[in-house]
């Protein structure tokens, strides 16, 4: 009966062995192909990886360049504004202020700014004028950040305007509409910035209205 038994098992686990045969050619292409899936899936995390480092590579380096703008900025802005506090510069605002208007009264002295003939030592308005003009021409054309030279240099680049508007014009008469453009554009540019806050602006400070509830 054991015996029979027995011979019943094996004839089992022959059947078994026989009905599940294994084909090493197949198992072998089934293992290629899982190593080239891994390796593919390798290439691409490490991609995507790269990507990431660039992406964060590119951030980085667009934070530092605008940190080194801003610095030169920073730096160009101290610098003008030292250059105000020349006593030459503030020698010539205080002529254009004080006694531009009399000057012009002078029928020899306005021949001379018509015609051009104009030097730093019979025409003192021009330092201030040179001044503003390279300020306005570094706002222009983004070397400084404009509300802040506005804000520092502003006010009295509006106060020499107005009072040289007389000496722009004789100048772009002779040379052309595009003559002293940089300090025109401060000037215009001071203007809209402090009304944001000062609708009267250069005028005495005046709140803006109270909107009804």
């Amino acid at each position: 009966m054991g015996e029979r038994r027995r011979r019943g098992r094996r004839s089992s686990l022959e059947l078994s062995h026989a009905e599940v045969p294994i084909d090493r050619g197949t198992l072998r292409i089934d293992v290629e192909e899982v190593v080239v899936m891994t390796w593919e899936a390798l290439t691409a995390i490490t991609s995507v990886v790269t990507t990431l480092v660039l992406i964060a590579t590119v951030v980085m380096a667009g934070r530092q360049i605008q940190l080194l703008r801003r610095s030169t900025q920073l730096d160009g802005l101290i610098r003008i504004l030292d250059e105000m506090s020349d006593p030459a510069v503030l020698g010539s605002y205080r002529f254009v202020l004080e006694q531009l208007s009399a000057k012009m009264q002078d029928p020899a002295f306005r021949q001379s700014v018509i015609d051009g003939k104009a030097a730093e030592s019979t025409h003192p308005y021009l330092p201030i004028l040179q001044y503003f003009e390279k300020v306005g021409s570094f706002v222009k054309f983004g070397l400084l950040e404009p509300d802040t030279v506005y804000c520092q240099a502003g006010a009295p680049a509006v106060k020499a305007w107005d009072a040289l508007k007389e000496v722009v014009a004789y100048d772009r008469a002779r040379v052309g509409p595009g003559t002293w453009d940089g300090f025109e554009m401060l000037a215009h540019g001071t203007i809209r910035y402090f009304r944001r806050m000062n609708p009267n602006f250069p005028g005495r400070y005046q709140p803006r209205p109270t909107e009804p509830f």
